[in-house]
């Protein structure tokens, strides 16, 4: 468990890194023109920051399902969306942020369910 734990941290950071320094060729290629490429590039930016938790949440659900836990893996999966409806609502409606606030939103959902998963797991090897 610990190789993928590492295994998806190192991906989400190495994926962070590579998307910043290469965030206008890759909203290019995602299909963005001189009309929205400010709004992709702002939307990624979000994206790739919060990359090393989108990927920790996302492999936390199924190494928690893999080994039986899927009450908390599933109660992560909702508390992150859940977290990224209400702050959509937030930073898009209220705040005004618009493409930047939704990829904030989402990333800031990825990084509550990682939180949920590691104080999980820090609960059960103490059980």
């Amino acid at each position: 468990m610990q190789f993928c734990i590492c295994a998806m941290a190192l991906a989400g950071i190495l994926t962070l890194m590579l998307g910043l320094v290469f965030l206008r060729p890759l909203a290019g290629v995602s299909g963005a023109d001189a009309d929205n490429m400010g709004y992709t590039c702002d939307y990624l930016k979000w994206i790739f920051a919060g990359a090393p938790f989108i990927m920790l949440a996302n492999g936390f659900v199924h190494l928690f399902r893999s080994v039986g836990l899927v009450k908390e893996g599933t109660i992560g999966l909702v508390l992150g969306n859940v977290i990224n409806m209400v702050l959509d609502y937030v930073f898009i409606a209220v705040l005004g942020w618009g493409t930047a606030g939704a990829a904030l939103a989402t990333s800031l959902g990825f990084v509550c369910a990682s939180v949920y998963y590691m104080a999980c797991m820090i609960r059960e090897a103490r059980n």
